[in-house]
């Protein structure tokens, strides 16, 4: 985790939640493709589709499928649709008949697809041979952006799934888990400012979403010293559905003062809309949600811990929760304080803190998987292990002993990847096989860093798929790999392009977050929070298109300090499709 600048007193935190509305008859710098289902028993006949049926065209504007010379456009003049024995027609079809990419249609549906830009219909044909439909697709000037043949018809000849779907005029171009927008187009994506306040009283640590609610942790200067500090105030856990409220958790009273306490960590219950939180107070408190005022009010808390408990973990689709400090505590009902089992990760002798721990999926959900950090600096050495949780015993331990923070496990369950800084190394382990030996180990590129600060990954998100892993760097850099193809170089770098704006003498954090999102096609994006010019920003990475592609990258949200953390929500749930939190170079005064 990139260290926390407990100076930054003055707090914006942004939730950006209406995105630009773009009428979709209108003029547009890029091309949108929408696709309809029609049904038909006659395998050849030719569907014409008109974008707006109170129009009437007498030409197509197609592509000339096997031109090498850089895909000219050329143009139909023709009174009526071509036929099914057109050469040109039959040369577009044949062109993707060995194509798995495409979906093969049943002979009774056709695809029809139609460009806003121009306006014009747009003819398919389905040959008999493998009934797959193919469309003649309008040109598009700039022809650099395209690399490659294989890419054009990946990106623009889309076979949807699915039933039929009608073209609506005005088009919400970004659901937080659902991303939904035109093909590669660079300018409507930012999403519009609804709301901020600045009242968390030193930097955001964490921020969770759930339906209608968003609850924010921060740090808390001041609440390790013994005497009272000017800047100790309370704001370090805020809820906000529609209006922020601060809750009163994590705070003491003595000698007539109050004193408030860091929290460090907050997780929603995936079986209800209670969520924990744990902070320097050593104690892990929990909340529940009154259901006639929405509020949150404390229920009760988990006992006093020895350590000041730092990461919190629901079994996924369970109320089991994981308490990480020096050791593991399982909590089989939580809303009881009843105590499960406790795990130790480390020896006793040993100064380390639980730095990360993660639950497994499917075949491996009974596992935890933990890593330990020292407390000292000075040290990298780790341990990292594979908690067996119907025998509450160490399965295995893995093959590395650096310092380790950050650790993913791919959906499906069948690998893991932890981050170690020290060496620049990511290892991949099967952890079917339930052996600890890394089956891959690749070296990371060396960190970019204008300080002497080390180089360290300070996130890590695989893709819902498990084929891509994403690695955030505090150099402002994304490395993005393919674990199909893991021995090879890594699949695309993104990069960050910009100077710190952080206090004099405070590093930068770099990547502070990366997340995988999904299109309504299923296509992937990537967005990642960090530093460019003159401004911190929220971006939008599409990885099968160059990474040296200069309109990839497309900014969510801008913000005129460094990006310090950022949450996606699901709208359709009334989650905040954004919120991003950002620090100031001065502070505040009290």
């Amino acid at each position: 985790m990139p260290a926390m600048d407990t100076r930054h007193a003055d707090i914006d935190l942004t939730l950006v939640s209406s995105p630009s509305v773009i009428d979709l008859t209108g003029d547009i710098s890029e091309t949108s493709i929408f696709c309809d289902i029609t049904h038909d028993s006659n395998d050849d006949e030719i569907y014409e589709y008109d974008s707006d049926p109170e129009v009437e065209y007498e030409t197509i504007h197609g592509l000339e499928m096997d031109n090498d010379e850089n895909w000219k456009a050329m143009l139909h003049e023709r009174s009526e649709p071509p036929s099914p024995s057109d050469e040109k027609v039959q040369m577009e079809v044949e062109v993707v008949e060995n194509d798995t990419r495409f979906s093969t249609q049943t002979k009774s549906n056709i695809i029809k697809y139609s460009a806003i830009t121009r306006q014009e219909p747009v003819v398919g044909v389905v040959k008999r041979s493998h009934q797959t439909a193919v469309f003649p697709i309008p040109w598009i000037e700039c022809q650099s952006r395209y690399k490659s043949f294989r890419y054009v018809k990946l990106c623009m000849v889309r076979v949807p799934q699915g039933s039929s779907r009608k073209r609506q005029r005005n088009t919400v171009l970004y659901s937080p888990t659902s991303l939904q927008r035109p093909t590669r187009a660079p300018g409507p994506y930012r999403l519009d400012l609804t709301t901020s306040f600045k009242r968390a009283p030193a930097c955001i640590i964490r921020i969770i979403q759930k339906q209608d609610t968003a609850v924010i942790s921060s740090s808390c200067p001041g609440d390790a010293d013994d005497q009272m500090n000017g800047f100790n105030r309370e704001g370090s856990l805020i809820t906000w559905n529609g209006t922020e409220n601060i809750l009163p958790g994590h705070s003491h009273r003595a000698g007539g003062d109050t004193k408030y306490f860091s929290v460090n960590d907050v997780k929603f219950d995936p079986c209800s809309m209670s969520f924990v939180s744990s902070g320097n107070d050593k104690r892990v408190r929990v909340w529940s949600r009154d259901p006639d005022t929405d509020e949150y009010e404390q229920e009760h808390t988990l006992g006093v811990f020895r350590c000041a408990p730092f990461e919190l973990a629901f079994k996924p689709g369970t109320s089991i929760l994981a308490v990480a400090e020096r050791r593991i505590h399982i909590y089989a009902n939580y809303e009881s304080s009843k105590l499960k089992t406790s795990l130790r990760v480390c020896p006793v002798a040993d100064d380390h803190n639980v730095g990360s721990m993660v639950w497994g999926y499917n075949t491996t959900e009974q596992y935890l998987f933990a890593s330990s950090e020292p407390e000292s600096d000075d040290c990298y050495e780790g341990f990292h292990r594979a908690f067996n949780m119907e025998k509450g015993v160490c399965d295995y331990e893995l093959d590395t002993s650096e310092a380790g923070d950050c650790m993913e496990v791919v959906p499906n369950g069948t690998c893991f990847a932890p981050s170690c800084s020290s060496r620049n190394m990511l290892r991949i382990y099967d952890i079917k096989r339930k052996n600890g030996c890394a089956i891959h180990t690749i070296r990371m590129d060396d960190f970019h860093l204008s300080s002497d600060k080390d180089g360290e990954v300070n996130t890590i998100a695989t893709s819902p798929g498990g084929f891509y892993v994403a690695l955030g760097r505090n150099d402002n850099r994304i490395d993005v790999y393919d674990l199909r193809m893991i021995n090879k170089k890594k699949l695309c770098e993104y990069v960050h392009k910009g100077k710190c704006l952080t206090s004099p003498g405070f590093s930068s954090y770099g990547i502070v977050k990366v997340q995988w999102a999904e299109m309504d096609n299923s296509r992937l994006v990537l967005v990642s929070g960090g530093n460019d010019d003159k401004s911190g920003c929220v971006r939008a990475w599409d990885p099968l298109q160059a990474d040296d592609d200069a309109t990839n990258g497309v900014i969510l949200a801008e913000v005129r300090s460094d990006v310090a953390y950022f949450s996606l929500g699901d709208c359709m749930q009334g989650s905040q499709q954004l919120i991003v939190y950002v620090t100031f170079s001065q502070v505040q005064e009290q």
